[in-house]
């Protein structure tokens, strides 16, 4: 029996994270260095954020462990409306051709098949459908941290507006909504770890600031990323194969400023 989630006048807080450092059929595609990540992030959201880790992912999952893992959390009937629910994920990224023009952001599991990436791959518009179909998620907080993920969160946010049911189910709640920050550009590569580093160091300086824990808001932190991040001081400014300074996708209310708190 776990405790339960922290609470704040807004709602549980619950943190899910899915981080892939080791490929169980191409060794060569293993960042060790993930792994220290995983840890900085737990102890972010779990110390100044007053989330609960829900450690029910572990560290490498395959394609089958981050599905019902993301489904099973979702669909409980333990979920509200006002809980706030922040998913992490991070490792390898791809970008897979879609008929003659079109393309689609994958995220590498550690089954990945080398020769045959569709196999196992999870694609980021369906990350969508697993965590907002026919559930109760109604603050949502996406982080993809991998190459071309820009690309990734334009998938998902697609793909989020058609699973979140009608308009009055998020406008009613001011702090309902769902937000994707992506740590790369659409035709970025990501270096390993330099997005948690920066987020990390965004969300302390705010908190050094005098915001208290679960009232950071997502904009402040990103301003501050951008900014901290030598090679890119702002997202139109970067190019090449290095990661972008982190860019966010709203997928409700688009004409209000982005004023969550978390």
């Amino acid at each position: 029996m776990t405790d339960p989630a922290p609470t704040t006048a807004g709602g549980r807080r619950f943190l899910l994270t899915g981080i892939v450092s080791r490929y169980q059929h191409d060794p060569s595609l293993n960042r060790d260095e993930l792994a220290g990540e995983l840890q900085d992030i737990v102890e972010l959201f779990t110390g100044e954020l007053g989330y609960e880790h829900v450690r029910v992912m572990s560290l490498d999952p395959t394609w089958l462990q981050v599905h019902d893992v993301l489904r099973d959390f979702s669909t409980s009937p333990d979920r509200e409306p006002d809980d706030y629910v922040v998913v992490y994920l991070a490792g390898h990224g791809e970008i897979l051709p879609v008929g003659d023009l079109g393309f689609e952001h994958v995220l590498l599991p550690a089954d990945t098949m080398p020769t045959d990436l569709r196999r196992r791959a999870i694609r980021s518009g369906d990350l969508a459908e697993w965590l907002l179909a026919d559930t109760r998620v109604r603050r949502l907080l996406v982080i993809i941290d991998a190459c071309y993920s820009g690309a990734g969160g334009l998938d998902f946010a697609r793909s989020a507006l058609t699973r979140m049911g009608t308009p009055e189910q998020f406008t009613r709640d001011p702090d309902a909504g769902v937000i994707v920050v992506t740590a790369s550009g659409p035709r970025q590569q990501a270096v390993a770890g330099a997005f948690a580093a920066a987020f990390i160091r965004a969300v302390r300086s705010q908190a050094t600031a005098g915001h208290a824990p679960g009232a950071l808001a997502l904009d402040a932190v990103l301003s501050v990323a951008r900014a901290t991040t030598p090679c890119c001081p702002a997202p139109s400014n970067c190019s090449g194969p290095s990661w972008a300074a982190p860019a966010r996708h709203r997928t409700s209310s688009p004409t209000r400023a982005v004023t969550l708190r978390w």
